[in-house]
């Protein structure tokens, strides 16, 4: 299996995200919601919106191994942080990497 060009970040990393989520259409999103497929590209990315989802344990194995059911769920789904903005910064996104991009995407030669 080929080597990512530029370092991994480990898997269950957190990071606040200050551009906004676009849709399909290219039009901004509320980053707190999951309406009209919001953060379908971050989640291409490999990153999800730390918004308290529940998660199958078999389609997200590596995340379930760092996070356990620390932030919710049982037998066969977990739950990601719930990290709402602050009232300071309403627009940040706090999200998590749940997979490498090149994992998602198909390897590059």
């Amino acid at each position: 299996m080929p080597k990512p060009a530029i370092p991994s970040t480990p898997i269950g990393s957190v990071l606040a995200f200050a551009g906004e989520i676009t849709g399909p259409d290219n039009a901004a999103r509320d980053n707190r919601t999951q309406d009209n497929r919001t953060g379908a590209l971050i989640e291409t990315l490999g990153w999800m919106a730390c918004d308290g989802r529940s998660l199958p344990v078999q389609q997200y194995p590596e995340l379930f191994n760092v996070l356990g059911y620390r932030y919710g769920g049982k037998d066969e789904v977990f739950n990601i942080p719930d990290i709402p903005p602050a009232e300071a910064c309403p627009k940040l996104l706090h999200i998590i990497h749940f997979a490498n991009p090149d994992l998602l995407l198909g390897s590059v030669a």
